[in-house]
């Protein structure tokens, strides 16, 4: 079996700053309060939002278009993280370490990290 990723049990990785506008703020929220219910022992809650959010916000302004498509993957993992139920299949998946960067995430489209929200992921 696979490890947990290291971005997802810590420490948090030197390149990685706390972010400074209100914005990312908010976004880091989710995500603290979506970690914060995984097992517990098993996550760096601070290193894995931080890794994540630092993730979409460099993803997003490569991407050009930063505001709308860093809000819409910020709220669908989020959602997908935190789920109906506990732990959700993403956050089990992540756990198992099927995704060893955050930036690995991001491939997961809206169509499938809508069906994690919805609990009906294949």
């Amino acid at each position: 079996t696979k490890q947990i990723p290291s971005w997802i049990s810590g420490p948090l990785a030197a390149n990685i700053t706390a972010p400074r506008s209100a914005d990312r703020n908010l976004a880091l929220d989710f995500f603290h309060d979506a970690f914060s219910q995984f097992p517990e022992g098993k996550v760096d809650v601070t290193a894995a939002s931080l890794a994540l959010e630092s993730a979409i916000n460099d993803w997003s302004m490569a991407r050009g278009d930063k505001s709308d498509v860093y809000w819409e993957k910020t709220h669908d993992i989020a959602a997908a993280l935190a789920g109906p139920s506990e732990p959700t299949s993403l956050a089990n998946e992540i756990l198992e370490g099927k995704y060893e960067t955050p930036r690995d995430l991001l491939r997961i489209t809206r169509k499938r990290l809508i069906s994690y929200v919805s609990n009906t992921n294949t």
